[in-house]
């Protein structure tokens, strides 16, 4: 990246998380620069369909470590994680919230 602003929302990069297998701290250095530029992180989680929570727990670790603002696309249950799922995703984005993180969703 150049360090220029971004011209639109981070959700270009999630191609870059599931397709290239960026490591956490790859996607947490592209956050930083998108954060210094009021940009917005808005990825596809990774593995949602059985590990949803944990996707979305690690969105908000970048979110944290990274400063910038997390919007969480298409947040809905998925057939193979728990029955509480909706409640326990949440939790943990109250919890996120609650500590100062800037944190959206949507659902569908």
């Amino acid at each position: 990246m150049t360090g220029r602003p971004p011209r639109q929302s981070f959700a270009g990069w999630a191609a870059c998380w599931r397709r290239a297998s960026c490591g956490t701290e790859q996607i947490v250095e592209l956050c930083k620069i998108a954060a210094r530029h009021e940009g917005l992180f808005a990825p596809h989680l990774r593995n949602k369909d059985v590990a949803g929570l944990e996707a979305i727990d690690e969105g908000l670790r970048i979110a944290e470590a990274s400063g910038v603002r997390l919007h969480i696309p298409h947040l809905v249950q998925r057939p193979g994680g728990p029955p509480d799922a909706n409640a326990q995703a949440f939790a943990l984005i109250d919890r996120a919230v609650g500590s100062g993180l800037d944190v959206s969703i949507d659902m569908h």
